[in-house]
């Protein structure tokens, strides 16, 4: 008994103590390191989608449990990016021209543009894929190539703006866009993709990733000299400014959450940025080698490393959940019985509606909806040892959260 109560002491202070934290990457899942990564593509917090040469991975619980789809229909090995835009439907692509489609959360593949087309972009390689809504797309690529669809990926229309290479297209609105890549290349367009008209970077450094926070704020990053190169415009690209910067390495990835507030996936790690963009620190825990930076809202981010290996960001703090007291605790216990976990409701007016595992990275482990009752029984072997809560539903509406070691 006394040893119990030390232990739930214990971990009460170890939960006031990761609560208040900095916000920080923890890596979360590590994959083979005989495969290649290509890219990840997040639709909400829980939801995300990785792409490697042994196939799709997919997360529907924030990074707790990973499960291998396969590669039916994808050449998966070859695929450069892909984009989500929602839990279901996803889009990919690659050389040759090549763009996949899944409408069933990547359990297959099939290819809405490629060989078949006989249209000149077959001919060169796409970097980057971005969906505006559930009918409008873009790839941009090799040889300034651009494509969009307006119908959901049935038809593509293929324009190649001769020049250096195209590795990021983003766009703010059904009308306006950009396009940037190889020694400093930008062109914007204003008529959803009709036409584009070239920009002046102010650098002939490579350009491999862009995002904008509004139609007149926007940031493109990429491979400086002897830092990162990062530039930035106010007035939707009429200029374009250097940002003088202290990161040593070549930006993959940058995307902002509000006017202030940052982020650059750089080859040694993620580094942010709280004052639009003017200075950048480094991030505890974050990955070197990345290939991947999804951030589906606010709160959540996720990173994924070209050797392999996710780390996950929560804005406030390691964990989200706070452990809460209330007069039901004394009247909830979780036991462990021979491989069994079990959640008893020793009152019978206290229901059970419902019981979500998850860890400290706030990473759900397993889920179980019941049908009102007093006890819950989870099989031991679905969770791993380590010190767990328990999120428990009641039919009042009310819910507490409960510390147990598991070993």
């Amino acid at each position: 008994m006394i040893v119990n109560h030390l232990l739930s002491r214990l971990i009460f202070i170890l939960i006031i103590l990761f609560s208040i934290l900095k916000a920080q990457w923890i890596t979360i899942k590590s994959f083979s390191s005989t495969a290649s990564y290509s890219d990840i593509s997040c639709y909400d917090r829980n939801t995300c989608f990785v792409c490697s040469s042994k196939g799709i991975f997919k997360t529907s619980t924030g990074g707790g449990i990973w499960d291998s789809l396969g590669s039916t229909g994808i050449n998966a090995s070859l695929v450069n990016s892909i984009f989500f835009i929602d839990s279901k439907t996803g889009y990919a692509c690659g050389p040759n021209g090549l763009i996949y489609k899944t409408i069933n959360s990547a359990s297959s593949w099939f290819i809405v543009h490629g060989a078949t087309n006989s249209d000149p972009c077959v001919a060169y390689t796409l970097n980057n894929i971005f969906f505006i809504n559930q009918s409008t797309g873009f790839c941009v690529g090799a040889a300034g190539t651009i494509l969009k669809t307006a119908d959901s990926g049935k038809t593509w229309t293929c324009n190649i703006y001769s020049g250096p290479a195209f590795n990021s297209v983003y766009f703010t609105t059904s009308l306006n866009g950009w396009a940037v890549g190889d020694n400093g290349r930008i062109m914007r367009t204003t008529d959803g993709g009709t036409t584009w008209t070239s920009q002046i970077s102010g650098t002939s450094q490579n350009l491999y990733c862009v995002f904008f926070i509004n139609s007149n704020i926007g940031f493109a990053a990429g491979n400086g000299i002897t830092s990162c190169v990062i530039i930035k415009t106010s007035n939707a690209g009429s200029l374009w400014q250097n940002i003088p910067n202290n990161i040593p390495s070549p930006a993959k990835r940058i995307l902002f959450l509000n006017l202030k507030t940052g982020f650059i996936a750089a080859s040694d790690g993620i580094y942010s940025s709280n004052d639009s963009g003017k200075t950048w620190l480094k991030m505890d825990g974050s990955l070197t080698s990345p290939c991947g930076l999804s951030f589906p809202d606010a709160f959540t981010g996720y990173e994924l490393s070209c050797l392999g290996k996710v780390a996950k960001y929560n804005a406030s703090g390691v964990i989200k959940p706070i452990y809460q007291t209330n007069s039901f605790n004394n009247r909830i216990k979780i036991d462990m019985i021979n491989n069994s976990i079990i959640v008893n409701s020793y009152e019978n007016y206290l229901i059970i509606n419902k019981v979500i595992l998850f860890d400290f990275a706030g990473n759900i482990l397993y889920e179980n909806s019941t049908k009102l009752q007093n006890k819950i029984i989870i099989p031991k072997q679905k969770i791993k040892c380590g010190i767990i809560f328990f999120k428990i539903f009641l039919s009042e509406g009310k819910y507490l959260i409960l510390p147990k070691f598991i070993f």
